[in-house]
């Protein structure tokens, strides 16, 4: 004898709402672990052979900035050397050169090159701890390069591939996308 199975009776499925919808777990916008490892500050610094001056360099040859360095009076612009004995109402004198300001503990908190009071070359930041923010190189005051933000740990904070810049949370994931 056949004994036909008897099913359960269930609910019927609800449509979703905008309550349900909300309550969905979203994957987080990431980069692959291996892209998130080669933006990492150890990676770059390693394998884009990035460079850096020392800080006895960086004093005997800058000018820190706050002393005899500051935005031009006109513009705000500029950086502008203030370092000659001048009258108040004579030009402003464009700065070409390195410049710098140190934290209170000696570290340095960054250096970069001017030229004609515009950035021109390098500019690298460093935490008050000594280890490196950002890198970036500069042409006519606009990034000219690939440049790169930390957190202090290491992990990439923000990345700027000349195309576009992509900002990351502590975490890894990225929390925003902006193009260039």
């Amino acid at each position: 004898m056949f004994i036909k199975p008897q099913h359960k009776k269930t609910k019927p499925k609800q449509p979703i709402t905008a309550k349900s919808e909300q309550t969905k777990t979203v994957k987080p916008d990431t980069l692959k672990a291996d892209r998130m490892m080669r933006l990492s500050r150890d990676y770059v610094i390693e394998h884009q052979k990035l460079e850096f001056l020392s800080l006895e360099y960086v004093i005997e040859h800058g000018k820190e900035f706050g002393e005899d360095l500051w935005w031009d009076r006109w513009h705000g612009y500029y950086i502008c050397d203030f370092s000659d004995d001048k009258e108040d109402d004579e030009e402003d004198v464009y700065y070409t050169g390195l410049s710098y300001e140190v934290y209170g503990n000696g570290n340095l908190a960054y250096y970069e090159f001017y030229e004609n009071g515009v950035q021109e070359g390098i500019e690298v930041n460093f935490y008050f701890s000594g280890e490196l923010k950002s890198y970036a190189v500069w042409h006519n005051g606009k990034t000219l390069e690939v440049s790169y933000g930390w957190y202090e740990n290491g992990m990439i904070k923000w990345y700027n591939n000349g195309k576009q810049l992509i900002c990351f949370n502590e975490k890894g994931h990225i929390t925003e996308r902006k193009k260039m």
